[in-house]
């Protein structure tokens, strides 16, 4: 991930700061420095099914799915997203 890179994280129902209906998540960055990112129509497609499954709580965006196919709101590291997309990218053949 990119140098401090600290986390997105998914905002609660009265939340009116990022929502996916104007596309944006909240990113964390150093310091705990908050910004909002827009998201393509392709990537809110994902989000939306990603969340379907996670849930829709407040907390991080990314987290771990555990064997039993549980999903703990708990974050995952930096080092473990980018493991997992250049995985994704070797399997793509990109």
């Amino acid at each position: 991930m990119a140098a401090g890179y600290d986390g997105a994280s998914w905002p609660n129902s009265t939340s009116t700061t990022s929502t996916l209906e104007d596309g944006s998540i909240l990113v964390q960055g150093k310091r705990r420095k908050q910004r909002t990112v827009y998201l393509t129509d392709g990537g809110r497609e994902y989000v939306e099914a990603w969340l379907n499954h996670r849930g829709d709580a407040e907390g991080p965006l990314f987290c771990p799915i555990r064997q039993n196919g549980d999903i703990p709101l708990s974050r995952m590291r930096g080092e473990s997203i980018a493991y997992i997309l250049r995985r994704r990218q070797e399997e793509a053949g990109t």
